[in-house]
C-alpha cells in the first residue's frame, strides 16, 4: 500500500493508528512525522505532532507546526491565528512565572502578540494587560481589555479591568463598571455588570432587575 503514492497517506495513518493501539506512542509519531513531511498535506498527522507538543508543554515546537501548516494551507487563517494566539499566551505564562528578570519582558512581548492575532482572546488580553499594569502602564492595558470586551465579553476580562486600580470608591469603581457596559451594551456579561454597578451604588431594585434579563 505504501508503495503506490496515493495510497501512502492512508497506509500511514492506517499504521499509526495500529501503532497507538498497541501502546507504542514512538511508532505512532513517527508515521505522523513522515506523512507530514510528505508534499501532500495530511492534517490528521498535523493534529497528532500538535497534540504531542502541547501535551510535552514545548510551545516553541506547536507554533512551528502551526507556521508550517498554515504555509502548507493545511488550516486555515482564522484557525492558525486562534492556535497562535493560544499557544503564545501559554508561552508568555510560562516565562511570566519564571524568576528570571528579563524573562517578564519576553511574556509581555509574547502575550502583546497574542493579542494581536486574537485582540477578544481573553487569556492572551488578561495576560498583557496584568503584564502592562506591572510596568506602570495601566492606561494601556485598559485600552486592549476594552477593545476585547467589545468584540466578545468575558467574565475574567472584567475582573482584570477592575484590578487595575484597587484603591477606588464604590462611585468611582460603578462608573468604570458603566464605561465598560457601554461598549457591549447587549451582551450578557454586560448586563451582569450592570447589577454589580447597581450593588455598588446600593440599588438593589436595579440590580435584581439587572440579573433577570
Amino acid at each position: 500500500m505504501l508503495g503506490f503514492p496515493e495510497m501512502r497517506l492512508a497506509g500511514l495513518r492506517g499504521l499509526m493508528v495500529t501503532a497507538l493501539a498497541e501502546g507504542d506512542r514512538e511508532a505512532a509519531l513517527a508515521q505522523a512525522r513522515t506523512a507530514n513531511g510528505l508534499p501532500r498535506t495530511a492534517p490528521w498527522a498535523w493534529r497528532a505532532l500538535l497534540e504531542d507538543r502541547l501535551e510535552a508543554a514545548d510551545w516553541k515546537a506547536a507554533l512551528d507546526l502551526v507556521a508550517s501548516a498554515l504555509d502548507r494551507k493545511a488550516v486555515s487563517p482564522l484557525v492558525a491565528e486562534r492556535a497562535r494566539a493560544a499557544l503564545l499566551s501559554a508561552t508568555a505564562a510560562g516565562l511570566e512565572a519564571s524568576p528570571e528578570p528579563d524573562h517578564r519582558a519576553q511574556a509581555l512581548d509574547y502575550a502583546l502578540q497574542a493579542v494581536k492575532q486574537q485582540p477578544a482572546f481573553a487569556p492572551g488580553v488578561v495576560m498583557a494587560a496584568r503584564l502592562l499594569a506591572a510596568e506602570g502602564k495601566a492606561a494601556r492595558a485598559g485600552a486592549i481589555i476594552e477593545q476585547a470586551w467589545k468584540g466578545h465579553p468575558h467574565p475574567a476580562l472584567w475582573l482584570a479591568y477592575r484590578d487595575l486600580r484597587t484603591h477606588e470608591t464604590k462611585a468611582a469603581r460603578a462608573a468604570r463598571v458603566a464605561a465598560l457596559t457601554a461598549l457591549n451594551p447587549m451582551a450578557r456579561e454586560s448586563r451582569f455588570l450592570e447589577a454589580e454597578r447597581a450593588l455598588l451604588l446600593g440599588d438593589y431594585s436595579a440590580a435584581r432587575a439587572a440579573a433577570v434579563l
